[in-house]
């Protein structure tokens, strides 16, 4: 506690715009470890607003929400980029 209190809070000067396939009760034990808010919610889906470091923090939390659920980012387009690489870079062993 000490060392996070003297460092201080990292700036996450980056944000993104997702839609989840969960309602928010169900995103609650993934999302609890991003930095977010909740801005729409519908039957079925959820959209959230993230925020990170970077693209690359970003990329990581939607694959961390991506275990639970569909993700669609909505934006930024450079995160929609990344996390398509991403995936195209996560494969198998047998489908090397």
């Amino acid at each position: 506690m000490y060392v996070a209190r003297a460092i201080g809070s990292v700036p996450r000067e980056r944000s993104a715009t997702l839609a989840l396939g969960s309602e928010p009760d169900d995103l609650a034990d993934v999302l609890r470890w991003v930095d977010h808010d909740v801005v729409e919610t519908a039957s079925g889906t959820t959209v959230v607003c993230i925020r990170g470091e970077d693209v690359g923090r970003l990329a990581m939390a939607v694959a961390r929400i991506a275990l639970i659920t569909s993700v669609r980012v909505i934006e930024p387009d450079d995160l929609a980029h990344a996390v398509q690489r991403l995936g195209a870079h996560l494969t198998r062993d047998d489908q090397q």
